[in-house]
């Protein structure tokens, strides 16, 4: 039984790491300049940040040199009110007839941002 489960463990990590990868845009790339012998290193730097009902959050990492690559919007509720089920519901009394509704409507950006280092 403890062969079987060692054959097993042996074979399947080297599968795990066989079928991981490194992405791309953290590979370094190398600059040579033909006039000096120096070597410049420089990579790509990718983040995705979320922008849920006006909150302004882009701005710090524009001002930080952050270049927006992509961007998606959708419609999402921002606030949430309390309402009866049914007109005969007491919000009071019975917990169970009080339901939830979207209050005010916003969006939401999902900002995918690109810096280079």
């Amino acid at each position: 039984m403890n062969k079987s489960k060692l054959l097993y463990i042996l074979y399947i990590i080297p599968l795990f790491l066989i079928s991981c990868s490194i992405s791309k845009s953290k590979l370094p790339t190398l600059s040579i300049n033909k006039n000096s012998s120096e070597v410049e290193t420089s990579y790509k730097e990718t983040i995705e940040i979320t922008d849920s009902c006006n909150n302004n959050t882009l701005k710090d990492y524009l001002e930080k040199g952050w270049k927006v690559i992509n961007t998606k919007t959708e419609n999402i509720p921002c606030t949430w009110k309390t309402v009866r089920a049914s007109k005969r519901c007491n919000l009071k009394s019975d917990k169970g007839c009080a339901i939830k509704v979207p209050d005010k409507m916003g969006e939401k950006n999902v900002y995918t941002l690109q810096s280079t280092k």
